[in-house]
């Protein structure tokens, strides 16, 4: 059984990463299955989705955990996915056949994604979310957390900021990672060689004509990156209670959005 291999490393992370989360998640994820270790995760949207993925295109092992009955097709758009995983890899659960999918059946789970595993790689999540938990879980039962560094002004990267500040280590390299436990041998001249991921393809915005001079400067310096206020008027060199203007008015355009803490981005 995958469980009783000695090494499996579990992955978690936000269901809404960005193009960064996925590049990070697939390529730690991909060099981990490449050394023969197991990719562990909860076949959610997001990060978990990618961890699995990249575990198979790697040709690798991969376990996937659910939050709920084994008959219960959740979540649905990771149908193909799981028949994957179940042909190649291993699905678990804990709960009885018929078991639907509710809040609390995560927590419960996550402890199981982070008990079975000698270490718990964090990609991207708030500082309050499931993430977090799992990340707490994986404390308290002894085992390593990893944390994928990420931008200061994403809401997305908090959590593992926070982790690393408190003394997580740094998730950049999965060779790296499985190399800190004896016993692991790989080649790694070989491995990193092998296919790599596909980069996401980017999203592009188009520039209104309509905008006047300060609110396209504002827009084309957010398409190239998430930022907050005070960034944008220094970049911009435009007062910042003009910012919160001209960015009133993109909102209202539906050419940007507000994240939380103050943070914009281009649609």
């Amino acid at each position: 059984s995958l469980l009783n291999q000695p090494y499996l490393f579990s992955m978690v992370g936000t269901r809404e990463p960005d193009d960064y989360g996925i590049m990070a998640a697939h390529k730690i994820a991909f060099e981990i299955a490449q050394t023969g270790a197991v990719v562990v995760s909860g076949l959610a949207a997001g990060i978990d989705t990618q961890a699995h993925k990249a575990a198979l295109n790697a040709e690798g092992k991969t376990i996937a955990l659910l939050a709920c009955g084994a008959d219960i097709n959740y979540p649905v758009a990771n149908q193909k996915l799981r028949k994957e995983i179940e042909q190649k890899g291993l699905i678990l659960t804990e709960f009885s056949l018929g078991t639907s999918v509710a809040g609390y059946n995560f927590p419960v789970r996550n402890r199981i994604i982070s008990g079975v595993s000698c270490a718990t790689i964090i990609v991207q999540g708030k500082k309050s979310s499931g993430t977090m938990l799992t990340a707490a879980h994986a404390m308290s039962q002894n085992r390593d957390v990893f944390a994928v560094p990420g931008s200061i002004f994403s809401p997305i990267s908090q959590g593992p900021n926070r982790l690393i500040e408190d003394g997580a280590g740094i998730a950049t390299d999965g060779f790296e990672i499985v190399s800190k436990y004896s016993g692991v041998t790989y080649n790694k001249k070989v491995a990193k060689t092998s296919p790599p991921v596909e980069k996401p393809v980017p999203k592009t915005t188009t520039i209104p004509d309509y905008l006047d001079n300060e609110q396209r400067m504002v827009l084309t310096m957010l398409t190239k990156g998430e930022a907050g206020v005070d960034i944008i008027s220094d970049n911009c060199d435009i007062p910042p209670y003009k910012v919160l203007s001209i960015m009133t008015q993109l909102e209202l355009y539906s050419l940007v959005v507000a994240l939380p803490g103050g943070v914009y981005r281009a649609k």
